[in-house]
């Protein structure tokens, strides 16, 4: 045992030695793991989009193209050089692999963390899987949270630089603007009450302002348009049947994964002891993580309203608990802090393996840690399963569509399958008809429609059978090879879900393909290929 125990101590003191070398290779580790993941990865309805948005935009008409998507603007600059150039859509999730990656190696470099707490931090949702694989604009949030802390420290010293860094915060996500504002008024009290004159006070705080305020300027008329085309307001019923259970249910489930109806009294407990302690030891952090956490319940339950809440929104959470056990750590704590929680037996253990003094810490470890089989589970179902079912229905496609041919597209469920994430795989000449919108290869009707435009849906009349005949009778002419594709007559509770149903049963079934999930959570299982002619 006491050879094992100098081998460990020795590796230790190697790493602390060799800090950035030791930070560069968790980064190749990390990156290790998870190249096999982005590379087995089925882009979803939600990743296709904006990559098809990215392939539209230019500096006449960025905000027009990004008002359908409730999202800063940032991420589809990012993707715009890549999609425009014709790089394979599979470039975006590695853009948000370099992200996360470059992430991690300034966590495992400069966060005041101990061996333990990082490994933590590396293998909870904050990092694992959900941003690094899935392409989305949450993905710079990781980067966001670690140049703020990274910055905190020095920020009454570096104004500019903080606020640079909260001004790229403001590129993130929506749901962290709580966050960002708790952190610009504590800035703000924080100068006022120093012990210096007026206008050194004022200049720092218009030059952390000036940043800020220059990047949520870009952001308004994109949060406008997403307003006005009822992209951000997503209250509707479109996705009742996935949300089975309350808000606060499924977030939880999402968090944690199973069991959340038995533990989310024993997380409500948990939550508050927690958020306590963060107030014990520091109140203005406390107030941040509050305040966050706050916003971010407000708007998932009262802006996304029946919206499905997925993982990466509710791992928002995690990222927020990183930055608070960060910022605890920089800041100067009065002995005695938190002192109740410190006499429970397992905080003084985990204390004494951590090497932390902070019961709020501790804490924040365990529930973060937590994440860890959630996020596991769902990369190896990832890897093992369909995400979607762009690739699928792509490789059908290109394996037994010919060239030329009309698809015609029944309903709602092939609008939300037949999107860009399939066409970029597409490698025959074939048009799409949606029957839905009542259209032709209208590339920008789909992203609307898959931007949630849900008043666009509202005003496309679906065709009547009568009509769908018409098409058919003139599409004869037309296209020496037609395909319908649909939802299955009955489904699997013996419903009736397919329309035209009268006049698909004339026709030969020719394939069947499996129909997209809500992140790995299937919702119907088939759609059917008819060939018309």
């Amino acid at each position: 045992m006491k050879k094992v125990s100098d081998f460990l101590n020795s590796i230790k003191d190697w790493m602390k030695t060799h800090k950035t070398l030791t930070a560069l290779i968790v980064t190749i580790l990390f990156a290790i793991v998870h190249v096999p993941l982005v590379l087995n990865h089925e882009i979803s309805n939600d990743e296709g989009v904006v990559w098809g948005l990215s392939k539209q935009i230019n500096l006449s008409n960025i905000y027009e193209v990004n008002s359908v998507e409730p999202h800063p603007l940032l991420w589809e600059v990012i993707l715009a050089p890549f999609s425009q150039m014709g790089a394979p859509i599979l470039t975006m999730n590695f853009i948000s692999l370099f992200f996360v990656a470059l992430a991690v190696f300034l966590f495992a470099r400069f966060a005041p963390f101990g061996v333990i707490g990082k490994t933590i931090f590396i293998l909870s949702s904050s990092f694992f899987y959900f941003n690094p694989v899935i392409a989305r604009d949450y993905s710079l949030i990781p980067l966001a949270i670690c140049l703020i802390c990274m910055a905190y420290k020095k920020r009454h010293e570096k104004p500019l630089l903080y606020g640079l860094t909260l001004a790229f915060l403001t590129q993130t996500h929506f749901l962290m603007y709580g966050f960002l504002a708790a952190l610009i008024l504590g800035f703000i009290i924080e100068t006022i009450f120093e012990k210096r004159s007026l206008k050194p006070k004022i200049l720092a705080i218009v030059i952390l302002l000036i940043p800020v305020g220059l990047s949520l300027v870009s952001v308004v008329p994109e949060a406008i348009g997403s307003l006005n085309n009822h992209a951000i307001i997503n209250g509707n019923d479109t996705r009742k049947e996935v949300v089975q259970t309350d808000f606060y249910t499924h977030s939880i489930g999402s968090y944690f994964g199973a069991y959340a109806e038995i533990i989310k009294w024993l997380v409500s407990i948990y939550l508050v002891v927690m958020l306590i302690a963060i107030w014990s030891e520091k109140a203005k952090i406390g107030a941040y993580l509050t305040v966050g956490v706050g916003f971010w319940g407000f708007i998932l339950a009262n802006v996304y309203q029946n919206y499905y809440v997925f993982d990466q929104k509710v791992i928002i959470i995690s990222l927020l608990l990183l930055s608070t056990a960060w910022m605890l750590n920089l800041e100067d704590i009065k002995v005695g802090k938190g002192k109740i929680l410190s006499h429970i037996e397992l905080i003084k253990y985990l204390k004494t393996k951590t090497k932390t003094k902070r019961p709020a810490i501790v804490l924040i470890y365990l529930f973060v840690a937590l994440t860890i089989p959630r996020a596991v589970a769902v990369a190896i179902t990832d890897y093992r399963e369909p995400y979607a079912s762009s690739n699928e229905i792509a490789e059908f496609i290109n394996e037994h569509i010919e060239d030329g041919a009309l698809i015609l597209e029944g309903d709602a469920t092939t609008v939300y399958n037949f999107t860009v994430s399939t066409y970029e795989q597409v490698k025959k000449d074939v048009t799409f008809f949606n029957v839905l919108l009542n259209d032709i290869d209208n590339v920008d009707l789909k992203l609307k429609y898959d931007g949630k435009d849900h008043e666009l849906y509202q005003n496309y009349v679906r065709l009547t059978s009568e009509e769908l005949q018409m098409l058919l009778d003139s599409a004869d002419k037309a296209f020496e090879h037609i395909y319908y594709v649909g939802m299955p007559k009955n489904n699997c509770r013996g419903e009736k879900t397919r329309p035209y149903a009268d006049i698909m049963d004339k026709y030969e079934k020719v394939g069947e393909l499996n129909s997209f999930s809500y992140y790995l959570e299937g919702v119907e299982p088939i759609l059917e290929v008819y060939k018309v002619k």
